[in-house]
């Protein structure tokens, strides 16, 4: 029984170094992850502004710009706001959560 109390032990601790040892390499691998992926460093408003520049032009469309077959539904997945999202999670959370990034909503019905 004594025996089995030191096996149990040593296991232990051995559990505890492997614990510490997956701690820091998650740590270096987001340290890693952030220098091979600088976009994803990038702070929430940045992003949502990334987003409002994109939709720049989509604003405030003219009556003529409605009534162009180009004109980008908001469901279409062109649309800049779409787009950004699909970037990474991270940006995917931040466009989502951005109601700037969904002020306007343009919906074409005349579209299959």
């Amino acid at each position: 029984l004594a025996s089995l109390n030191d096996t149990m032990e040593a296991m232990k601790a051995q559990l505890a170094v492997m614990t510490e040892d997956a701690s820091q390499l998650s740590k270096e691998l987001e340290v890693l992850d952030m220098v091979l992926h600088p976009v994803r460093s990038l702070p929430p408003e940045i992003i949502q502004h990334i987003c409002q520049l994109a939709m720049e032009d989509l604003q405030s469309p003219s009556l003529e710009a409605l009534a162009s077959p180009d004109i980008i539904d908001s469901l279409s997945m062109r649309h800049p706001s779409w787009v950004c999202a699909q970037v990474c999670h991270r940006w995917r959370y931040v466009i989502w959560n951005a109601p700037q990034c969904w002020t306007s909503v343009v919906l074409s019905f005349d579209k299959p």
